[in-house]
């Protein structure tokens, strides 16, 4: 059963961040995992979330599709020190600015959320 319903406006749990967005879709974790790993040609796409929820690509969970109304970060500058430890914080900030994508639609998993 879904923990969120379409339109529902949500928030990451973990961090807050980017902000509030609406849910405009879901889909089985496992299916997720699965094209995000061919799209990304590697088997940990999701070092974070693997971290922070173990059991997100558990055969039950889902992962949400959230959209917000203006372009959001995709990550935190604290995720890409995670896979960029020995980066200084000048780098850090360079990497931040101009690697990381700003869109309107963010996937969680569904651990990663709450009710607004």
């Amino acid at each position: 059963m879904a923990k969120f319903e379409i339109g529902q406006l949500v928030t990451s749990k973990r961090t807050g961040l980017p902000g509030v967005g609406q849910i405009v879709g879901s889909m089985h974790a496992r299916s997720y995992y699965r094209s995000e790993s061919i799209r990304l040609n590697t088997l940990d796409v999701c070092k974070r979330w693997t971290q922070d929820y173990p059991l997100w690509f558990d055969q039950s969970a889902l992962i949400y599709f959230v959209e917000y109304e203006t372009p959001r970060k995709t990550c935190t500058i604290d995720e890409v020190k995670l896979t960029n430890p020995e980066a200084t914080q000048d780098e850090l900030e360079y990497l931040f600015e101009h690697m990381v994508p700003s869109i309107t639609l963010i996937s969680y998993p569904e651990d990663d959320l709450e009710e607004f």
